[in-house]
């Protein structure tokens, strides 16, 4: 009988630094089988890869691995799938993977997939949407400045999803969305030209347990069970996006309004407070403020 301790959590840290006693690829490589949470992050800054200190890569097989996080690590390549990593659930990424997806080194298909989180990424988005269309029982997805050089288009479909945030996403037109059962819709700093409402696809519906089989209304939900809160602060929506937020039964349509006219207030260069700033200090406004007036001012004329 195997009477080895479980390795539960591995936290690899990485740094640039000489030596054969540095070699954090050989670390992942022989990684036991039975971990079930893999951190994978930098020590100092961003471990940066060169022709000195290779990128990093992930692709073997760990079938309890639940949960991963690679923050501020140059990955070359990393590939997760239901044959490698069956059982995660959760993924976090920081400013790890734009080289490997830039080279179509990244392949993240996972059914089990619930929790997917990724932070200050640049690059091609197919990858994204092959993660969406596998993860039919995904319940959060947040990016922050995600910036989409190609593949202007994420779908999301799936019954279980409660929250999608997608602040200060860039290169994002449209999004699709078959989440009867989201709460929370976080779009901010965005221009998102439209946005589709849309009913579970049949690989959607068919895994449903009878009992959500009952509670699945249609493509906007129960209209009797809580709001859609709609987040929107800073975003320009296009006339369809309008629109279609407008015809959503469960959202409240004047929450959303307020907090546009906010957002484009915000935005307005603000000539009386730049003159009551400059006389009370004398005719010299602090440089700070002449930068962000100054700036704001710019994004507004450009936006109209």
């Amino acid at each position: 009988e195997d009477t080895r301790r479980k390795l539960i959590e591995c936290v690899l840290l990485v740094q640039h630094r000489e030596g054969d006693d540095f070699q954090p690829q050989i670390t992942i490589d022989e990684l036991p089988d039975d971990v079930e949470s893999l951190v994978i992050r930098s020590v100092c800054g961003h471990y940066e890869s060169n022709e000195h200190f290779p990128g990093l890569a992930l692709k073997r097989r760990l079938p309890n691995l639940k949960t991963l996080r690679i923050w501020d690590v140059d990955m070359a390549e990393v590939e997760l799938t239901d044959e490698l990593t069956p059982q995660l659930e959760r993924i976090e990424i920081k400013s790890s993977i734009d080289k490997c997806a830039e080279r179509g080194k990244i392949k993240i298909v996972l059914s089990e997939l619930r929790y997917f989180k990724c932070d200050h990424y640049t690059g091609p988005g197919k990858f994204l949407q092959d993660m969406l269309d596998a993860a039919v029982e995904l319940m959060f997805f947040k990016t922050y400045k995600l910036y989409l050089e190609d593949h202007h288009e994420l779908a999301i479909r799936s019954f279980c999803c409660v929250k999608i945030d997608l602040s200060r996403a860039y290169g994002l037109f449209k999004l699709t969305l078959a989440t009867p059962s989201l709460q929370v819709l976080q779009i901010c700093g965005t221009d998102l030209n439209d946005i589709e409402f849309q009913a579970l696809p049949k690989r959607c519906t068919d895994i449903l347990h009878l009992s959500a089989r009952k509670r699945y209304s249609g493509k906007y939900g129960d209209e009797n069970r809580s709001p859609l809160r709609v987040i929107a602060d800073g975003t320009h929506f296009g006339p369809r996006a309008e629109k279609a937020l407008q015809k959503h039964p469960r959202i409240d349509k004047g929450s959303v309004r307020a907090q546009r006219a906010n957002s484009n207030s915000g935005g307005a260069f603000n000539i009386e407070q730049f003159q009551r700033m400059n006389l009370a200090n004398n005719g010299g406004v602090p440089a700070e403020w002449t930068n962000f007036l100054m700036q704001n001012f710019m994004e507004n004329m450009s936006q109209t």
